[in-house]
C-alpha cells in the first residue's frame, strides 16, 4: 500500500515535434515527486487558448514552433495575464536567447541536447513550487477580499437595520409614557423587550465586523469609578431582580476614585459579562468583586470578578464558548436565545485593553469570568472605598430649560428623538442636514447647549453627544 501517493500535476506540453514530445513525456514520467497528466498541443495559437484557461500547473513551451517562435506565446501570455509558470525548451544553446526568454516571463530556459534528468527534475520543482506560492497567494487574496466584503456588508446591513428599529423601540417609549393606549400597555412591553434584544443582537454583529477588520475604535477618558460601578448595577440590578436574583457589587479592598480607560468599552464588558451570569443563572446570587493588587509607577492593576452559582460549564467546552457564533448544544442551554456573539466580544475587547478573559467554573457549582486592567491613574489621587449605592454621577440640572439642536436626517427619528427630550423638559431645535444645521447655529435665537447627532461631523465649541 502507497502511504505517499504523488502529487498530481497537469502540464501543457507546446511542442510540434513528435520525438521532442515523446523524449520530453518520457523525463516527466521519470520524476518520483510527481504525477503527470499531459495536454500536448503543436502550435502557438492553441498554446495561448490552453494557457487563458489557466487550468494547467506548468507548460514547456519549446522554442521553435514552425514558422513562429516561443517568445512571441511568451510576450503574449504574459499580457494575457497568465500567470502559469513557463519553462522555455530549445535545441540550441544561446545566451542572448536564455535572457530573452526569461525577460519575456519565463522561468526557466532548457537546451535540448544538454538536458539530464537532473536538471529537468530541478527545474521542474521550482517550477511547481512556484506555481503552489502563487496559488496560496492568490487564494489569501481572494480569502481577505471576500472577508472585507463580508465585513462592510455586516456594517451596512446593521446599521440599515438599526435605523427602523431605533424608531420603533422609540415610538412604543413614547406610547408606553403617554395615556394614549392604555389597554395595550402589556403587548408594548413585549414589543420593547424583544426590540431591545434585537438591538443588542446587532449592536453584536456590527461589533464583530469592526474587530474583523481591526476598526474598533477606544476613546479613552477619566472615570469616576464609584458612579460608573453604581451606574452599572442600578442597571443591572433590574435585570436581576426580573429573574428573582440577588446581584451583589463590592470592592475587595480600598480603590482608586478615578481611572483612565474607555468607559464606553469597559462598560460593555462588564454588562455582558454579568448580563451573562443573569442569563444562565435560575435562582441564587451573582456576584460582581472588584480589587485592586497594586499601584505602580502611576499605573493601578484592577481585577474584575463575575461570580455566579448557574449550570456550570464542562472543561472540555470552556475554550468553545470563545469562539464565535458557538453555543453550548446541551440540553440545558435550549431554553435561552443568542446568537453565540456575547462572549466572544467580550473576549476580544478585553484583549484590545491588553489582558485575557478567563473562566474557572464547574458543572452544578456555577462560573466565574475574570479579567486584569492595567490603567493610568492620577499621581494626586487618592485610593477609597467604593461603596455600591445608587450614584448622584454629573446629571445636569433642570432648573434651567437647555436648548438642545438635534442634528438627524431621517424624519421617523426627528420625531421620536424631539418626544424623548421634550419629555425630559429640554427645548428641542432639529437639523434636518448640514446647511440647516450651520444655518440654525449662526441664528443667535437659536444658540443651543447641546448638540445630539449620529452621521454628521460639525466644528462647533458646543458640548457635543454622538448619537449612534
Amino acid at each position: 500500500m502507497n502511504k505517499n501517493p504523488k502529487s498530481v500535476a497537469r502540464v501543457l506540453l507546446v511542442e510540434d515535434d513528435e520525438d521532442d514530445f515523446i523524449l520530453t513525456s518520457e523525463y516527466l514520467h521519470q520524476l518520483a515527486s510527481h504525477s503527470f497528466e499531459i495536454d500536448w498541443v503543436t502550435n502557438p495559437t492553441k498554446a495561448l487558448e490552453q494557457l487563458n484557461l489557466g487550468k494547467h500547473d506548468i507548460c514547456l513551451l519549446d522554442y521553435q514552433l514552425g514558422a513562429y517562435n516561443g517568445l512571441t506565446v511568451l510576450e503574449r501570455a504574459s499580457e494575457n495575464g497568465c500567470s502559469i509558470p513557463i519553462i522555455m525548451l530549445t535545441g540550441q544553446s544561446d545566451e542572448a536567447l536564455d535572457q530573452s526568454a526569461l525577460a519575456a516571463g519565463a522561468v526557466d530556459y532548457l537546451v535540448k541536447s544538454e538536458m539530464t534528468t537532473a536538471r529537468f527534475a530541478r527545474a521542474i520543482r521550482y517550477a511547481l513550487a512556484r506555481q503552489e506560492i502563487e496559488n496560496e497567494r492568490l487564494e489569501r487574496i481572494n480569502a481577505e477580499t471576500q472577508n472585507q466584503s463580508k465585513d462592510r456588508f455586516l456594517a451596512h446591513l446593521s446599521h440599515e437595520l438599526r435605523t427602523p428599529l431605533t424608531s420603533i423601540l422609540g415610538y412604543t417609549e413614547i406610547l408606553l409614557n403617554s395615556n394614549k393606549a392604555p389597554n395595550a400597555e402589556p403587548e408594548l412591553n413585549i414589543i420593547l423587550n424583544n426590540g431591545q434584544h434585537l438591538l443588542g443582537l446587532l449592536n453584536n454583529v456590527l461589533d464583530l465586523s469592526k474587530i474583523a477588520v481591526g476598526k474598533l475604535e477606544y476613546n479613552f477618558s477619566t472615570i469616576n469609578v464609584d458612579s460608573f460601578i453604581a451606574d452599572i448595577f442600578c442597571l443591572m440590578q433590574v435585570h436581576a431582580a426580573d429573574k428573582g436574583l440577588t446581584l451583589k457589587m463590592h470592592a475587595k479592598n480600598a480603590l482608586p476614585l478615578q481611572i483612565y480607560s474607555d468607559p464606553v468599552r469597559l462598560r460593555q464588558v462588564l454588562i455582558n459579562l454579568i448580563g451573562n451570569s443573569i442569563k444562565f443563572t435560575e435562582d441564587g446570587k451573582i456576584y460582581v468583586i472588584v480589587k485592586l493588587l497594586n499601584i505602580i509607577n502611576d499605573k493601578v492593576n484592577l481585577r474584575f470578578e463575575i461570580e455566579d452559582n448557574g449550570p456550570g460549564i464542562p472543561k472540555e467546552k470552556q475554550k468553545m464558548i470563545f469562539e464565535n457564533f458557538s453555543q453550548l448544544d446541551d440540553n440545558s442551554n435550549t431554553n435561552y436565545q443568542g446568537t453565540g456573539l456575547g462572549l466572544p466580544i467580550t473576549k476580544n475587547l478585553v484583549e484590545l485593553f491588553g489582558s485575557q478573559l478567563e473562566v474557572e467554573s464547574e458543572i452544578d457549582l456555577g462560573s466565574t469570568f475574570s479579567f486584569d486592567l492595567t490603567l493610568d491613574i492620577d499621581r494626586a489621587i487618592k485610593a477609597n472605598i467604593v461603596k455600591t449605592k445608587k450614584a448622584k454621577g454629573d446629571a445636569i440640572s433642570l432648573t434651567k430649560k437647555y436648548k438642545i439642536l438635534v442634528a438627524e436626517d431621517n424624519k421617523i427619528n426627528q420625531i421620536v428623538t424631539q418626544n424623548l427630550l421634550q419629555r425630559e423638559n429640554y427645548e428641542c431645535v432639529i437639523a434636518k442636514n448640514g446647511k440647516d444645521f450651520y444655518m440654525r447655529e449662526l441664528n443667535s435665537t437659536l444658540v443651543s447647549e447641546f448638540i445630539l447627532s449620529k452621521t454628521m461631523n460639525f466644528k462647533t465649541n458646543k458640548k457635543f453627544v454622538w448619537v449612534k
